[in-house]
């Protein structure tokens, strides 16, 4: 059994564990347990580290000699080969039984600052906005999406599923064909009126996030059970970031064409789930906002009380689009918005 050794980072989480791409440079963060019963943890986080690289680099397999090179490469770090770049491998960090290794593109070692802890720079307050990227995922220059994870069986499965949750939400930027009706019904009645809505609604992808769209971890950051990840990309198309949440009373400003999704807590009690289900929702009321058919329907009914009429509205739609999550805002009462708006061309590079 595979253990660590004490010359490794300690203490005070080093900067690069909540902004693995610093300074312009493109990173990812890679983990493993602290005990194996096979290859060296600090090799397995290296590997997963490198691993995270590919989907920047646009990659499928790591090379073969790598294994041999992480093996030979001092725990204070070292560089090596990946897709025809020098890679750069800083010191392992150790917390709570699990190793936490760094990788960048380009052979200089990071600077100090980002080597050392930065408090400053690590606040998290989902509600309030912080770091700013998790309510609002494009920053300036920086176009990316959310993605969220709740605890899992172990935190690199963690680190997976929050990837993978920000890559779903991704895959609706490039097409959905929506399908689905929404129905109000209205009955007044002696001992009050009796109000129904209900909604179904069928979205289909187009496809999967293919390798002309480069993604990479921005920052990422971590509240209690939840992780939260922001992935980035620069082949998506620049969008106007709000700066408050205003899009929760105008969700189209000026010109846009945008909408409110709104989720309670699922049955499963996952964010990532929840933040789906309310996105879906603003997807269908875009939908909606782009044209549907609408049907008033008006009836007298017969019933034990005596006469009562009973009016509706049917809406359906039948329609493609593409969407993007700009904004996103978690209530204390459990309930999650999410700011959806009608997106142009799916990357920069299918323009």
């Amino acid at each position: 059994m595979s253990a660590p050794s004490n010359e490794m980072e300690s203490g005070a989480e080093p900067c690069w564990m909540t902004h693995p791409s610093p300074g312009g440079r493109i990173g990812a963060v890679g983990v493993s347990r602290t005990l194996s019963a096979g290859d060296p943890p600090l090799v397995i986080a290296r590997r997963r580290a490198a691993r995270g690289l590919l989907g920047y680099l646009g990659g499928d397999d790591l090379p073969e000699g790598l294994d041999k090179r992480l093996r030979e490469m001092a725990e204070r770090g070292g560089t090596a080969e990946l897709a025809g770049r020098v890679v750069r491998f800083a010191a392992p960090f150790e917390r709570k039984g699990y190793l936490y290794a760094h990788a960048v593109l380009g052979g200089k070692p990071l600077d100090r600052s980002w080597r050392s802890p930065c408090p400053d720079r690590t606040a998290v307050a989902p509600g309030d906005c912080r770091p700013a990227w998790i309510c609002t995922p494009v920053q300036g220059d920086h176009v990316g999406v959310l993605g969220v994870s709740f605890r899992a069986a172990t935190r690199p499965r963690q680190f997976e599923l929050a990837a993978n949750n920000a890559v779903k939400l991704l895959e609706y930027t490039l097409g959905v064909q929506v399908e689905g009706a929404e129905r109000f019904l209205r009955a007044p009645t002696a001992a009050g009126t009796i109000r129904l809505r209900t909604s179904e609604f069928d979205i289909e992808k187009s496809g999967g996030v293919t390798k002309d769209i480069r993604l990479y971890t921005k920052q990422l950051r971590i509240q209690g059970d939840v992780l939260y990840v922001w992935l980035v990309s620069p082949d998506l198309p620049p969008y106007p970031a709000p700066e408050d949440l205003d899009w929760m009373r105008e969700p189209s400003p000026e010109g846009m064409n945008g909408a409110v999704g709104m989720s309670i807590r699922t049955a499963d009690g996952l964010l990532s789930t929840q933040i789906e289900r309310a996105f879906e929702k603003g997807i269908f009321a875009l939908a909606k906002n782009r044209g549907a058919h609408i049907e008033s329907i008006q009836h007298l009914r017969h019933g034990g009380g005596g006469r009562y009429y009973l009016e509706g509205v049917t809406s359906e739609v039948d329609t493609s689009l593409r969407a993007r999550l700009l904004g996103f805002h978690p209530r204390p009462d459990g309930r999650v918005f999410v700011w959806v708006v009608e997106a142009g061309p799916a990357s920069r590079a299918q323009r």
